[in-house]
């Protein structure tokens, strides 16, 4: 018996020997453990600031780019408004000019016309719808050339040109016993006036005819094509 409890101690103390090595291996794989785990930690944490200085460098960037684009876009529409105006002044004097210019060659005619002829002239005529059915306007300008030492006078009648239902027809202008279209002037005039055509009118030109109260003088006249209006 004695020789049995010694083994059985001697056993026990080898159990406990055994546990307790076993123990003291656990805890030293338990610190590498920990110490893994905070090395791959504090990597993580290394490349989440990375990240984070990354992404703030890349919205630093995109701000500077949108306030580039802003400011080329306010440019652009400066630069168009600039465009614009710039066109719009290019406009108006071009009409200006031409304007003049027309001014110009009326004045021209008057004084030095390039014909040579003096007296009386039909300058330019001008057929305009109006918003009332088969209504027009028409504007006649009438000079006196060279010499303006007398005044003219006289009468104008004007012969509409056209068809209708397929036949010529005439509109004269004044119509039946209206007024007379006078004239009255020394240097220039312009007529104004209304005339309305019939349904299914259809005018192919206009002539002018005008009578001064000058002894043996012949009838001025001039023919125009219907304009389109």
């Amino acid at each position: 018996m004695p020789l049995k409890a010694a083994f059985a101690v001697i056993g026990i103390g080898c159990m406990v020997a055994a546990v307790f090595m076993a123990y003291q291996h656990g805890l030293r794989e338990l610190g590498r453990s920990e110490a893994q785990h905070e090395q791959v930690r504090q990597q993580l944490d290394a490349d989440l600031q990375r990240a984070r200085s990354e992404m703030e460098e890349l919205e630093e960037r995109n701000l500077e780019l949108t306030e580039s684009l802003a400011k080329a876009d306010r440019q652009l529409q400066v630069d168009g408004m600039a465009y614009k105006e710039l066109a719009r002044g290019v406009a108006v004097s071009t009409e200006q000019v031409a304007a003049l210019s027309q001014e110009l060659e009326f004045y021209r005619n008057i004084v030095s016309p390039p014909s040579g002829r003096s007296g009386l002239q039909i300058q330019n005529l001008d057929v305009q719808r109006t918003t009332e059915d088969g209504e027009y306007r028409y504007t006649i300008v009438l000079i006196q050339s060279l010499h303006h030492s007398e005044e003219i006078k006289g009468t104008v009648e004007l012969e509409i040109q056209g068809s209708q239902e397929g036949k010529k027809k005439i509109v004269h202008l004044p119509e039946g016993d209206k007024d007379v279209i006078e004239v009255s002037f020394k240097y220039f005039q312009n007529l104004d006036g209304y005339f309305v055509l019939p349904d299914g009118y259809m005018p192919t030109g206009i002539k002018i005819s005008i009578s001064t109260d000058v002894a043996n003088a012949p009838t001025i006249e001039r023919w125009y094509p219907w304009p389109a209006v």
